[in-house]
Formats: C-alpha cells, sequence, structure tokens
C-alpha cells in the first residue's frame, strides 16, 4: 500500500491551500502525488459544460478526455470508502495525500488557523501540525509547522514515509 496522509482541520483553516502548495513541491522533487478530496457536502457538478451537464441528466459514469487530461465523473449507488478510493488512486501515485478524513486512522496534520479556531481535533494518528500560532507540539512527539514552511513540511514528509 502506498503512504496516506491527510490533512485535517476546521472548515477555512487553509487545508486545500497548504496541501496544493506542499503537493507542489512534492511534484519539484520528482515524488508523484494523487490527492482525494472529502466533500462532506456533496460535489456541484457544472452544468455550464458539456461533460457536467451529461453527467446531471442521470448517465452515471462521464469521461471528458483530451491528449493530455482526463476528467472522470462517476455516480455509485452505495458510499465508497476511503480505502476503496486510496486503492483506486494509489498504483498513480508515489503518495496519496487527502484532505479531511480525520477519522480514517491514517497519519494526519493538523491545519489551523488562531482566528478560525485553537481547539485541537481529536486525531488519531497525529504526524505534524500547521499553525499560525505557537501549537503544541504533544511534548514533542509531533512536529510543528508555520504555513511559510511549506518546503520543510514536504521534506519531512518525503522523510517520513521514506520517499
Amino acid at each position: 500500500m502506498k503512504p496516506v496522509v491527510s490533512f485535517v482541520g476546521w472548515h477555512n483553516a487553509g487545508k486545500t491551500t497548504l496541501l496544493t502548495r506542499v503537493a507542489r513541491v512534492l511534484q519539484e522533487k520528482g515524488i508523484e502525488v494523487a490527492v482525494i478530496k472529502h466533500a462532506h457536502h456533496g460535489i456541484d457538478i457544472d452544468t455550464a459544460n458539456d461533460s457536467g451537464n451529461i453527467f446531471a441528466s442521470g448517465v452515471p459514469l462521464v469521461v471528458a478526455a483530451c491528449a493530455d487530461t482526463e476528467i472522470v465523473y462517476r455516480r455509485y449507488s452505495t458510499p465508497r470508502s476511503l480505502n476503496q478510493i486510496v486503492a483506486e488512486v494509489a498504483p498513480y501515485a508515489d503518495l496519496v495525500i487527502t484532505e479531511g478524513y480525520k477519522k480514517a486512522g491514517y497519519p494526519s496534520i493538523e491545519v489551523m488557523r488562531q482566528d478560525i479556531s485553537c481547539e485541537y481535533l481529536d486525531v488519531p494518528y497525529l504526524i505534524a501540525r500547521v499553525a499560525d500560532f505557537q501549537a503544541d507540539d504533544k511534548g514533542g512527539k509531533i512536529k510543528v509547522f508555520s504555513f511559510e514552511q511549506v518546503e520543510d513540511l514536504a521534506l519531512y514528509l518525503m522523510e517520513y514515509f521514506k520517499l
């Protein structure tokens, strides 16, 4: 199984922005990354484009493709687990990054902003925190980074997962 790390935190803490920046650094270092974003409120389909319109009509699988890119719209009759999705994308990546899924049991990075909440989440497998304030390092058991330390966080993930 390929390594998986989850970026978790309160709404608007900056998870997507941070993981995008970290993924970019990892890609620049030759690490192939796949990202799975949890959309607990559902996914808005853009019906202004043909593919989205076809999918919105009820077709369960639509692929929009060009020479170097594919976008897959897929609807399932039963919910899929994160493990199923990870198994599907893992062959294409050296590291799978998820956003959300704080209870999934994968190593997690808690993303925190003081103006959102300084309350720590109950995350079972916390390996690091990224915060805009002096966050608790759990007695030296986890690493703490600032939002400016994107490169350091990427290097830490490479070391942690032996990439």
